[in-house]
Parts: C-alpha cells; sequence; structure tokens
C-alpha cells in the first residue's frame, strides 16, 4: 500500500517537476538547454510546420533525455538517503517511465500519422501542444495539464 501511495505521489510530483523543468526551457538563464529547446520551436518545428513525416531530431548532444539526466540521478541519490532501498527504486522506474512516456507521447505530436491520433485525448493533447509552440508561454505539459491549470498558463 505505501509503495502505490508513494507512486501515485511520486506520478503527481514528476508532473510539476516536468512542468518547471519545461517553463525554465523557456527562459535564457538555461544557456544551452534554452538555445536547444527555441531550436525545437522555431528550426525542427516551427510554427505552420508542425507534422512531419518522420519525426525530426536534434543532434544527438541536443535531446531532452539528456538534459532530465542530472535531475534523475540527483533525485536517485536523494531518495535512497531518505527512503528504503524498494521505494527508492520503484520511483527511479516510475521516473524514466514517465520521462519516456513524455518523449515518446511528444514525438508522435510531430508526426504526421501516428497510431495515437485514434485517440480523441491524444488529439486534444496535440492540440494544447501545438498552442504551445505558438504561444511558447502556455501549455507547458504534455499529457496532464493540471499545472497549468494551476498555474494559469493553460490555454484551451
Amino acid at each position: 500500500m505505501i509503495t502505490l501511495l508513494a507512486l501515485a505521489g511520486g506520478f503527481i510530483f514528476f508532473q510539476f517537476v516536468g512542468y518547471f523543468i519545461h517553463k525554465l526551457f523557456h527562459h535564457p538563464i538555461s544557456g544551452r538547454v534554452y538555445r536547444s529547446h527555441k531550436s525545437h520551436h522555431w528550426d525542427l518545428y516551427p510554427p505552420g510546420d508542425f507534422y512531419s513525416e518522420l519525426y525530426r531530431e536534434p543532434p544527438w548532444y541536443d535531446r531532452p533525455l539528456l538534459y532530465y539526466t542530472p535531475f534523475i540521478v540527483g533525485f536517485t541519490f536523494l531518495l535512497y538517503y531518505i527512503l528504503p532501498l524498494h521505494l527508492t527504486a520503484a520511483l527511479l522506474v516510475e521516473l524514466v517511465l514517465v520521462a519516456w512516456l513524455n518523449d515518446k507521447i511528444h514525438e508522435h505530436f510531430h508526426l504526421k500519422h501516428t497510431w495515437m491520433g485514434k485517440f480523441k485525448i491524444f488529439r486534444r493533447w496535440r492540440d494544447w501542444h501545438f498552442k504551445h509552440h505558438i504561444d511558447d508561454s502556455k501549455n507547458f505539459s504534455i499529457f496532464w495539464y493540471l499545472p497549468d491549470r494551476l498555474f494559469g498558463s493553460m490555454l484551451d
């Protein structure tokens, strides 16, 4: 039961952390990450060119998962010192899965033909994501928009 509560709390926590990390990616203070993320918005998928047959990948050294790695490592060390090992392991697996899921769903947002397109919820998320590409001060979430709604950055 404790593990399930930890996973539920972890999911909510990871969504808020992801929201703030993505928001940070839109601020020049994040340096190279800011430039890389702006490239995604203005070079790879600029307004008016949101879809592609294959996902337009940034260079390997500019992929978002690389920027999340320090957070994942730091989070793991923190958990290791405050939680039992089984909870640390469960939350680490959940964090990696949520990061991977965010990455895959985001990739499919930009594909012209995706099997995910048959789902109404996916089409809604994609619409919100494209609004983010038009107004990058809105819709920072990928598939759970509670943080955007709470912090006033949701654009329906």
